[in-house]
This record gives structure tokens, C-alpha cells and sequence, in this order.
């Protein structure tokens, strides 16, 4: 199979995706597939034609972030007839935008943390809901820009730091649990994996991305009943935002049940990421993780 993997890109995960990219090329080359890597500079049309052979089986989508991951890539690569990993353009659109997604998990009747929007510049709701709060924008991923508000007068500073990302910004309530996340391939929920930040109350980009700043604990330290529980809690979440192929879904397991905070369509693809990590606790490899999200690709392209 002759297959392309996009990464890299133009968003602030840039970074993120080269490792994920490189890594996920590399299993596909060690299962004997014959491999492009296509370190994206320019997300338009032209770029990709002139990058991207034009006798590929699949295109592999390892761009987070900004127009990798929010439809925009996917919508030029349907365009130009080609067969791609993930979710589609609409599906990925909605799981990138906040709002969005969460207007959705909503009308799904998923439990999530309550939220008022804020713009920029604009005039806007005070929360109903006591602190502390959790400051985000609306379109990014990796925790970028997120903060933990204790107090108001930290209030401005937290706005400011997501507004540099998005002029529209979720303060939601911070919800007291166990934080988990649960991976999804094809119509299967993988074992609830416990994130366990050791510096700081929230996941955030440092406690993502700093080796040692984060404890992962498989299978989360919550009852089997939960567990089930809670992937089946993703799996409803997953399908509301009309998702495929693979992702991740991030909650909290709260005294009340879990709670449903976003769903990551392109989520970190090296070897020790959190998808991978749960599928590896199952018995199943990363090779054989990077070729089953293929094969899921190309039946439906058959199909």
C-alpha cells in the first residue's frame, strides 16, 4: 500500500505533529508499506497536489491542530479524490470547536462541565457557577492556553492567554474527579487510562508535553462498573459529533459519573501517547494500531 503522512502544519501543535507523523510512518514502514512523509508548510491545495503523490492508496492524517484537524485538510483532500484516515470535514470542524461540540454532547444528553462563552471585546456573562474556573479557547487542542482560575483577580491573565488563541473562550467549572481518557478505534472503546498531573490540578500543555510532569495509570484507578461506565460514556460522545476511525475522548469521573470534556479526532500518535498506550495494554501494537486505522480508511473509501 503506497500511503502519505501528512504532518506538521501551521498551528502552535506543529511540533506535536512531526512526532506523531514521523512515528506513525515509520510503523507503516516496518509492516512493508512503501511511505511518504509530507512535512506540511501551507495548508492550500496547490501545496498538497505538488507534495502529495498523486498515485497513493491513503493519505495519513497526523496534523493537531489548526486546519489539520478542524476539516479544513480533509475538505481539500476529498476534493482532489483522495482516500484519508479520521474523521470527516463536518465531524472534525464540530470536535475542534468547543462550542460547538459541546452544543452537541448537549442535545446528545452527555453530562458535561457547565460553561458560559466569552468574546473578545465583547460584553459578556458573568458565571453563574462559583470558582474555581477553567479558562480555554474554543478551537485548540493540547491544553494550549488553558489555565486553572482560583481566584478573579487571575481572571485577566487567563483570558488574556487564551485570547491569543481564539477570540472566542470557554470558562467553564472546574469539576473535582479522577481525570481519564478513553481511546477509540473503529467502534471499540480501549481501557480507561487515569492522567494524574503531579505538579498542577489541570492537564495542561506543560504537564502534557514535560517528561515527568504527568502519571498515567492503566486501568484508571475507578471500579470496573465505571470503567464501562465511562467508555461507553465515549462512545456515545464520539458517535454524537458523527466521528470515525479513530480518537480520543477526555472526561472527569466525578462523584456523579463521568463527565465529558472534549473528543480529540487526531490525538497524539508516537508510541507512548495515550492512544496507543491503551491499545498496547489490550495486546494490539503500534504497527498494528497505525494499519488497523488504515484499513478502517480504505473500506470505507471502497465502500
Amino acid at each position: 500500500m503506497k500511503v502519505a503522512v501528512l504532518m506538521g502544519g501551521t498551528s502552535p501543535e506543529s511540533q506535536v505533529s512531526l512526532k506523531s507523523g514521523r512515528a506513525v510512518a515509520e510503523a507503516l514502514r516496518r509492516v512493508g508499506h512503501e511511505v511518504w512523509d509530507v512535512v506540511v508548510e501551507r495548508e492550500e491545495e496547490d501545496y498538497l497536489r505538488a507534495h502529495i503523490p498523486s498515485d497513493v492508496d491513503l493519505v495519513f492524517i497526523a496534523m493537531h491542530g489548526g486546519a489539520g484537524e478542524d476539516g479544513r485538510v480533509q475538505e481539500l483532500l476529498e476534493g482532489m479524490g483522495l482516500a484519508y484516515t479520521g474523521s470527516g470535514p463536518q465531524a472534525s470542524r464540530m470536535a475542534m470547536d468547543k462550542v460547538l461540540s459541546r452544543r452537541r454532547f448537549s442535545e446528545a444528553g452527555l453530562p458535561q462541565p457547565e460553561f458560559v462563552v466569552w468574546e473578545k471585546g465583547k460584553d459578556n456573562p458573568s458565571p453563574e457557577f462559583g470558582l474555581p474556573w477553567v479558562v480555554k479557547p474554543s478551537s485548540a487542542g493540547s491544553s494550549i492556553g488553558l489555565s486553572l482560575v482560583r481566584e478573579e483577580e487571575e481572571l485577566l491573565p487567563a483570558l488574556e492567554r487564551a485570547y491569543e488563541i481564539s477570540a472566542q473562550v470557554l470558562v467553564e467549572e472546574y469539576i473535582k474527579g479522577v481525570e481519564i481518557t478513553v481511546g477509540i478505534v473503529g467502534d471499540r472503546a480501549f481501557e480507561v487510562v487515569e492522567v494524574v498531573p503531579v505538579h498542577s490540578q489541570v492537564f495542561d500543555y506543560r504537564s502534557k508535553y514535560t517528561h515527568g510532569e504527568t502519571e498515567y495509570i492503566i486501568p484508571a484507578r475507578i471500579s470496573e462498573e465505571d470503567r464501562a461506565l465511562a467508555k461507553e460514556t465515549a462512545r456515545k460522545a464520539f458517535s454524537s459529533l458523527g466521528c470515525r476511525d479513530f480518537g480520543r475522548v477526555d472526561m472527569i469521573f466525578a462523584e456523579e459519573g463521568p463527565v465529558v470534556l472534549e473528543v480529540n479526532t487526531i490525538p497524539g500518535m508516537t508510541e507512548l501517547s495515550l492512544l496507543p498506550m491503551a491499545c498496547r495494554y489490550e495486546g494490539i501494537g503500534f504497527e498494528v494500531l497505525c494499519q488497523r486505522i488504515c484499513e478502517l480508511a480504505l473500506k470505507r473509501s471502497e465502500g
